[in-house]
């Protein structure tokens, strides 16, 4: 069985393993930075759940706006379906990190760098293989680019409002 990917199908499964590879400096930059909070908008200022899904959340935004720029240049895509798979993967990643964490120490009791570190690249292998589904598959109009890019920035908004005051839920307190 072969499978055959546009250029810019493939351009999406190439940011699974790169965008994983960029999480990693993420992870330790707040504190090579020396805390500032610029750089804490964008990465972990503490050991909470919440703000781990920056590690998927922003390489992944970064990757396919990056992508959508490149391909533009070379090849006419459209922004509305390449938008609105963004989304769905952008959404599906945090979503997996989550419930792979919970499922992992509430249901298994399971406390492990190896297994966090395992959903992290999960989420992203699936938040990149359904953005790619979606891409392929949906059509998407003006107003879907529109919702899209809401959405993006809402969820910016959220992530920077909730580093700086985060809500005494436990996941936003540093474990």
């Amino acid at each position: 069985m072969s499978i055959n990917l546009k250029r810019d199908e493939k351009f999406i499964l190439l940011g699974i393993p790169l965008i994983f590879l960029l999480s990693v400096p993420l992870h330790f930059a707040y504190d090579f930075s020396g805390k500032l909070p610029i750089v804490g908008i964008f990465t972990p200022v503490n050991e909470s759940i919440f703000e781990h899904l920056k590690l998927s959340f922003y390489p992944m935004l970064l990757w396919w706006l990056i992508s959508f720029l490149i391909l533009a240049k070379k090849q006419k895509i459209s922004a509305p379906k390449w938008f609105n798979a963004c989304i769905f993967s952008l959404i599906s990643a945090p979503i997996i990190i989550t419930a792979l964490y919970y499922i992992n120490t509430g249901a298994f009791g399971l406390h492990s760098l190896a297994l966090d570190i395992f959903s992290l690249f999960f989420a992203v292998l699936i938040g990149q293989i359904l953005g790619l589904h979606i891409y392929k598959h949906k059509d998407a109009n003006i107003y879907d680019l529109y919702t899209a890019i809401s959405i993006i920035f809402v969820i910016i908004l959220l992530f920077t409002f909730f580093t700086f005051c985060p809500p005494n839920y436990p996941i936003f307190i540093s474990k």
